[in-house]
Formats: C-alpha cells, structure tokens, sequence
C-alpha cells in the first residue's frame, strides 16, 4: 500500500504471483482493524479524506456531463456529487456491466501510476508508453 496500490490491485497481484489469495474485503477489514487499534495503514488508501475529494469533483466539473456508476456501497454519496458537479448520476443495472464505462477506472489508474500533474487530454495527445 505504500507503492500507491489499492486493496483491489495487491489481491489481484497476489492471485498473479501465486501467492495465498486474499480477498480485497480481507485487506479492508485488517486496514479498518488496524486503525481502531490507533493504526496509520488507512493513511494509504486513495479515498480516505471527503473535502479533499469535494476538491477534485470541482476541478473535472467541467468535462462531466452525467455519471454511470455500478450499485456499490461507494456511490452511496452519489447525491452529493450529482449537486455538486450539477450532474445527471445513473446506476447500471446489476449485472450490466457494459452500462458503465471503463475510462473514469482507465483514468484514475493513469493518474496513479504515471502523470498526476498533467491534463489528460495532453496525455492522451502525446500518446502513452508501456513502463
């Protein structure tokens, strides 16, 4: 978690390397345990402060024009987003998988791994490279 990588990514590397599977709820439950104990593991999760995250709804404000999401518990705040983007929130039906969009996903994993400064349409204009 330190190398920036969420619960999802280190069980599905886990899986990769053969190594003893751990369910990413697994890795929640002992983050979440951890902190109750006086813990600081939950300082690495990606999501863990809400005003920083009203900040960064404001700055992409601009390129959303409505939201699809799946069902989740973490879209429980959808409201919120929905009036603070002045937004259109949809929910994919279960099992509908292809209602929703890869990109905001694709997005967010292109931030995390390789260019947190710049803007995406510059990204997506000098092309990507495979490292």
């Amino acid at each position: 978690m330190k190398a920036g990588w969420s619960p999802e990514q280190i069980s599905g590397r886990m899986a990769l390397e053969n190594l003893r599977p751990v369910s990413h709820e697994t890795i929640y439950r002992y983050i979440y345990h951890n902190k109750r104990s006086g813990g600081k593991l939950y300082l690495f999760l990606r999501h863990k402060n809400k005003s920083t995250q009203r900040e960064q709804l404001h700055i992409v404000q601009a390129y959303t024009l409505t939201i699809t999401s799946d069902n989740g518990k973490e879209f429980s705040y959808h409201e919120e987003v929905a009036k603070t983007l002045d937004t259109e929130f949809y929910f994919a039906n279960p099992y509908q998988s292809w209602q929703r969009g890869l990109n905001e996903h694709t997005n967010g994993l292109i931030r995390q791994f390789k260019f947190k400064v710049q803007h995406l349409s510059k990204i997506m204009r000098d092309g990507l490279k495979r490292g």
